[in-house]
């Protein structure tokens, strides 16, 4: 937001272009019909650098004693984040927590059951990059409306996927439709928090979009466990399951009516300085565009005519998809973000392996314990949100990315190794239950990090980059080793799955202590402003 201008200041920050809109002439929509032409075919306008050079645009600078105000809106921009990525989310993982009793129902593979999951991690590789386009270009109303429509599309889709011979097919196509909701908003937390957010409650903001991405899976997981019931006759289980998929698609109508009421596309004022330096590019760029037209405005008659010579200096047209890609590009050759993406995909295929998995890995040695397990997977998860939240409000006031990291994956490690020998030899399902409850709570911590560590290293980098770079890299991660998982279930059994969390643990244990810790800049934020 715009910096306080009833507040002091110790030092007076430099004011954005501020343009006023120049008075009518007569000739000007004659002379703007006329635009095209004389740009494509008038010998007589050049282009010469040397000609009315721009001012400089000013730079923001972090050490300015700037005071920002907070719009009170930013809430309710939040609240329909974490709605949407809730009720979204919890389509994810449902279907794997009751795999067995649907494999029966439905007469399909394991793979297959896993398919209504991976489809999320496909969709947000392939899609992610468009709808970040989408972002720049429209803004974020635009692309959280698209999200919250696809979600209740699948919601209305699945719904008719009750029926055992077709039903799969419904259910498969109605979780596309989820993937790609998901893959319009799960990079938004760091653009939500730098557009919306002081910097101070940046780190707070990013931990509650990431907490409630995990709640939803966990929410997924216990409604399904607890509403879908195995039994003899298929009747009952058409029932259940068709209360199931009623229980998702309410929810999916109230997100989407939340979404259109309350989301906009930025705060009247920007809130930190990342936002006010992109607010004063944007406004240089108008300004200089408009000096561009009126200074073709004056070599025209008012008959459309070239009235006389004159040198005029294009804008060059900077396209979003141009900034998009060149803040990508600038994140990949960037040594410490490489290290942040390449151990929030670990993450990600940690927790993907342990949620996809898990009923197909108890059900054998604890038979009959769906809705058990179903619970124990809703707690890690719960776990995970609160974990998320206290990561966030540390290194919000510490700054120490690297160290928090460190100890994240150093814990994730021994509790990964404490899994494998509970599952393998003491088979007691409460202990089983505390060692994963902390394994997943510890371990998905890490995406608050990855976000609010990934803005720290990269500078003069827009935010929705570092969220697509972040989410792809992550569900690259996810979709390979959850087909890989699969196969070594089927082919080996779970300890060698239980092997292969612990050696990605190990190798992201070891990147942590290579990547740097990044700057952290602050700036005071004033009282809310009024709606």
């Amino acid at each position: 937001m715009a910096p306080c201008s009833n507040t002091k200041c110790q030092q007076q920050p430099e004011p954005p272009f501020i343009y006023q809109k120049p008075p009518s002439s007569s000739n000007t929509k004659e002379s703007f019909d006329n635009l095209n032409n004389i740009h494509q075919s008038s010998p007589i306008i050049t282009e010469d650098d040397t000609e009315s050079p721009e001012p400089p645009l000013q730079p923001v600078s972090p050490e300015e004693d700037i005071i920002f105000q907070l719009h009170p809106q930013r809430w309710f921009v939040l609240a329909s984040y974490c709605l949407l990525s809730l009720v979204c989310g919890s389509n994810w993982l449902c279907f794997p927590a009751v795999s067995n009793i649907l494999r029966e129902y439905y007469q399909i593979s394991i793979l297959s059951i896993n398919m209504l999951s991976i489809v999320f991690g496909i969709c947000l590789v392939l899609f992610s990059i468009p709808f970040a386009l989408l972002l720049n270009k429209y803004g974020l109303a635009v692309v959280m409306q698209t999200s919250a429509f696809l979600n209740l599309t699948g919601a209305l889709i699945k719904y008719f996927g009750d029926d055992a011979d077709h039903g799969y097919w419904f259910l498969l196509c109605g979780n596309t439709f989820h993937a790609l909701s998901v893959a319009g908003f799960l990079f938004l937390p760091g653009d939500i928090a730098s557009t919306w957010f002081g910097e101070h409650e940046a780190g707070k903001a990013t931990s509650l979009c990431v907490a409630f991405d995990a709640l939803g899976t966990g929410v997924g997981f216990l409604l399904a466990t607890t509403i879908v019931q195995g039994n003899e006759d298929p009747y009952i289980v058409q029932g259940s399951i068709k209360q199931f998929l009623l229980s998702q698609l309410i929810p999916s109508v109230a997100v989407f009516l939340f979404v259109l009421l309350f989301v906009r596309r930025r705060p009247p004022h920007p809130p930190n300085f990342k936002e006010l330096a992109i607010r004063r590019d944007e406004m240089f760029r108008k300004h200089v565009q408009l000096q561009y037209l009126l200074d073709i405005e004056q070599v025209l008659d008012r008959k459309g005519n070239v009235s006389e010579p004159v040198h005029v200096r294009r804008l060059p047209c900077i396209k979003q998809h141009r900034i998009l890609m060149s803040s990508l590009f600038k994140l990949i050759k960037n040594t410490d973000f490489q290290l942040i993406f390449h151990m929030q995909g670990i993450v990600a295929s940690i927790e993907g392996l342990y949620e996809i998995l898990l009923n197909e890995m108890l059900i054998d040695i604890f038979p009959g314990s769906e809705r058990a397990i179903g619970i124990l997977g809703f707690v890690s998860v719960i776990l995970g949100f609160t974990t998320n939240i206290l990561v966030g409000a540390l290194i919000d006031k510490t700054g120490h990315y690297r160290r928090v990291s460190f100890i994240v994956f150093f814990l994730t490690t021994i509790l990964a190794s404490l899994w494998y020998i509970a599952i393998e030899y003491i088979h007691n399902f409460l202990a089983i239950s505390i060692i994963l409850s902390l394994l997943m709570s510890i371990s998905t911590s890490y995406y608050t990090i990855a976000f609010a560590h990934g803005a720290q290293v990269a500078d003069n980098v827009s935010a929705s980059a570092i969220g697509v770079m972040l989410v792809l890299t992550s569900q690259i991660y996810d979709t390979m080793s959850s087909f890989v998982a699969t196969e070594i279930l089927s082919s080996f059994g779970s300890s060698y799955v239980n092997g292969l969390a612990i050696t990605l643990c190990v190798v992201a244990t070891m990147l942590s202590f290579f990547v740097g810790n990044g700057d952290n800049k602050r700036t005071e934020v004033a009282a809310p402003a009024h709606v």
